[in-house]
């Protein structure tokens, strides 16, 4: 039997807000282990008393739905692997959804969603600015030029999101392949890659 070697340093309050009403929009930094099988969100109304688990496969980003407006919960998560062993508790975060919309603490970009992108189809990219600041939101291609100015803007604390419909700056269908999302704003730079297909 494998030992478990599992180490999560998930500091989830850096990715977590709130999607509307329902639901919390939880994420958190992946685990790298050969022998990862995917994560297990918990949950409850009390700290590290959690009732409900939903295991939600590789991904590192996830939306728990059907929660109570107002209702405060807490969440944690865990890493199995293949040999059935299960990691330690994340760091906890607590969120109340439809309450006071959540502030990073620090500059943060998540990948677009859906990725890959898909024609047709509006894409979400998501991304917090802990205090208010000039910000520009961009898509470049794999040379390095800008393909698509999303936003420029001076925009207040907390999480914030933008739509793409695939197009570039000329209204034109971008060509699929790699392209790359930028988000900018004084001394700070993030880039996420993301697929575009047709």
């Amino acid at each position: 039997m494998r030992n478990f070697r599992f180490f999560i340093s998930i500091a989830l309050l850096t990715t977590a807000c709130f999607a509307d009403d329902s639901s919390v929009t939880l994420g958190w930094m992946g685990n790298r282990e050969s022998d990862l099988l995917g994560y297990r969100i918990h949950y409850g109304h009390a700290s590290r008393q959690y009732s409900k688990q939903i295991d939600v496969g590789l991904v590192t980003e996830f939306t728990v739905q059907n929660l109570t407006a107002g209702i405060n919960y807490y969440f944690a998560v865990t890493a199995l692997d293949v040999w059935g062993n299960e990691s330690v508790y994340s760091a906890e975060v607590s969120a109340t959804p439809g309450g006071e919309t959540a502030i990073p603490w620090r500059f943060t970009l998540e990948s677009a969603f859906p990725n890959p992108a898909v024609l047709n189809q509006m894409t979400t990219f998501r991304y917090g600015i802990p205090e208010q600041q000039d910000v520009e939101l961009a898509v470049y291609n794999t040379l390095g030029q800008r393909v698509k100015t999303l936003l420029t803007a001076t925009l207040p604390p907390g999480y914030h999101q933008k739509t793409w419909d695939g197009r570039d700056d000329a209204g034109q269908f971008l060509a699929a392949g790699v392209y790359y999302v930028r988000l900018h704003s004084g001394k700070h730079m993030l880039v996420k890659p993301f697929t575009f297909i047709h």
